[in-house]
Order: structure tokens, then sequence, then C-alpha cells
């Protein structure tokens, strides 16, 4: 079945074009100076970012080895180094005070073992769902400083960054029947305690998925509200209420879902949106890119109409970003830096 389900994906063609912007095409950027009192958020790939706030930030499921799709479907996990020295090398890691991951998935959280390991990292806290603390028990100096999220308790990452899961829910991958679903479920409690790259990729069971509120502050008082996810989900997963300052939003599987994003949207009312985890995490490329499998340019260019149709939009990033941007969302490419005012 997992082969059946590999060969689908390779037969069906990725998009790579929004608003004449190819994204296949090699880009450059560069990243803007330090973001003084705005909000600087990293978009990293496969949903991950790097949000910097007052000299701290957050790292949100860091991935970047991007194992090629036969491998997802038949064998281990395998760190591609170069790929993660490279992403890391553009990102400030002295300042990172926790890293997070919203399933466990190996998309999300199959680099942990390496980027964890980092020097400026070795003693980060890592928060994840149940299923990643139970697989990172063959990383033991990992599942030390390891906790596992649950809904509501807020993550006092520090006085200016604050946390508070959401109970979320994860999209099928190939189609609309829950039974097209990769890895899911959760890890068995008896997960075998030998080494990360032993365990085959589908074995990484995604777990109960969790979406972020992330409150960024100052003396104290909330200056500036984010909402995080790295799946779709049909309503009422992933809802809470609220002005948000800004919504960080899965593409991928968008339409496997009823009512995504149109109902979230209606109870977040962001300002502004990034279309996040749009890119196809299978290929090696770091200076192109293409849609995830089976996302064609009108699929995406009708996500993006639902954001055009329900983002108010006055709230868009300050800085000049490499990609697609309009007042109400922004599409940035792999490793772009989007800096943004508070209220």
């Amino acid at each position: 079945m997992r082969l059946a389900l590999a060969a689908l994906l390779f037969l069906t063609a990725c998009g790579h074009v929004i608003d004449g912007f190819d994204f296949a095409q090699p880009h450059q950027y560069e990243q803007p100076p330090p973001a003084g009192d705005r909000v600087d958020v990293r978009y990293l790939g496969s949903g991950g970012v790097w949000i910097a706030w007052r000299g701290e930030a957050i790292l949100i499921g860091p991935s970047f080895s991007n194992p090629p799709l036969w491998r997802a479907a038949v064998w281990r996990m395998a760190f591609d180094h170069g790929r993660i020295d490279r992403a890391l090398e553009r990102l400030d890691l002295t300042n990172v005070r926790a890293i997070l991951a919203g399933h466990s998935h190996y998309d999300h959280i199959g680099d942990l073992p390496v980027v964890a390991r980092r020097p400026a990292l070795a003693k980060v806290p890592i928060h994840v769902n149940a299923s990643g603390k139970k697989m990172l028990r063959s990383e033991p100096d990992l599942y030390d400083r390891t906790e596992e999220m649950h809904e509501g308790e807020v993550i006092e990452v520090s006085d200016r960054i604050h946390v508070r899961p959401v109970l979320s829910d994860h999209a099928p991958q190939l189609c609309k029947w829950r039974w097209c679903r990769y890895a899911p479920g959760e890890v068995r409690d008896d997960w075998p305690e030998n080494s990360w790259t032993r365990h085959l990729l589908w074995c990484f069971k995604g777990g109960q998925t969790y979406a972020f509120v992330i409150e960024l502050l100052d003396a104290g008082k909330v200056r500036y509200r984010i909402y995080y996810n790295d799946s779709s989900a049909g309503s009422p997963a992933g809802q809470t209420t609220g002005d948000f300052d800004l919504a960080i939003l899965c593409m991928a599987q968008w339409n496997y879902v009823d009512d995504y994003p149109r109902h979230l949207l209606a109870a977040l009312k962001p300002r502004h949106v990034i279309v996040s985890h749009w890119d196809d995490f299978f290929r090696k490329e770091e200076t192109t890119s293409h849609f995830v499998p089976s996302m064609s340019n009108a699929n995406a260019a009708r996500f993006l109409g639902v954001l055009d149709q329900h983002v108010e939009g006055d709230a868009g990033p300050a800085n000049n970003v490499c990609g697609v941007r309009t007042t109400r969302w922004t599409m940035p490419v792999v490793g772009a830096s989007m800096q943004f005012d508070p209220k």
C-alpha cells in the first residue's frame, strides 16, 4: 500500500507559479538587519519557522534533510548534515529559548538529534507531543530536556515569549479519506530505544497534532499574537478565538479537509497570514522550490483566494520579502525573513 501511494505521488505534478512568480527559478535574498522592536519570522521550509522578539527566539519544526519520497515509503531516517549546517548558519541560535514541534512526523522532528545538539542549543528545552517524547527515549541527553505538551498548558519560554498548545488535527496526505493518512496514530509505549536512524520513516507516527498560540510580551503585556499550525485541519480542530496579528498557516493538503482555512480564519481574525508548509520537502534543491506533491498552480491559487476573501490585511511585513506578497498574505521562499511592526 505504501509503495502504491508513493507511486501515485511520483506521478502527480507539483506546481510552482503564483501570480507570475516562479518558485522553481533560482532565487536569492538578503537577510534584513536586526529587527529591533520588530517581530522577525524566518521561514525554514517544511512548515518550520524561527520567530525572534526582543533578543529571544523560538525554533519550531526545524527539518532540513528532506529525505526523497522513496525513502519515506520504504527506508530509514538519514541526516543531511550539509543541508542542516547551511540552514542553521543563517540563524542566530544563541537567542533560541525553546524548540517545539506541532506533531511528530519525520518532516517536523526528524532532524532534532542533530539540530538540538548544536553547541548554542545544547541546553535548550524541547517541547513535543507524547509520541515525540517516546521517540526521544533513544536519545537520552535530549530526552532529559524534553517536555510533553498538553492542551491549554502555557509554556512560559521566557518573560517575553509564551506558547499555548491548541488541540488540532492532521489532514490526510493523498485524498479526503482518513485511510489516506501517512503514519497515523501514536508511537507505542515500547518504542525501541535504539538509534534514531535505525527507524523506518513511516514509524515516526504523527501522534496528537497541536497548533500554537504564541504571545510576545513586553513588560508583562502582550504586544503581538501569532497563531501557528503545521497541518491543515478541518473545523473545529485547531480553532481558538481572539484577534491575531499574524497567522502562520499550512497550505499542504488544505483541500482534503472541510472548511479549511475559511472557518479558522473567521475565528482568528488575523491581520496578516504567512503561507507555510507549501514547499516540496522531498526535494534537495536549496535555491528553488516546487509546491508539495499533488498541489497544482490552480489548487494553490484557490487557497490564496480564500485568504483574499477572509483576511482584512493591514499588517504585512515591513521589509521586502522574496516570494509573493499582498496586503493580506505573504508566501515566502524557503529561508526568507519577514519583519512585522507590533501594533
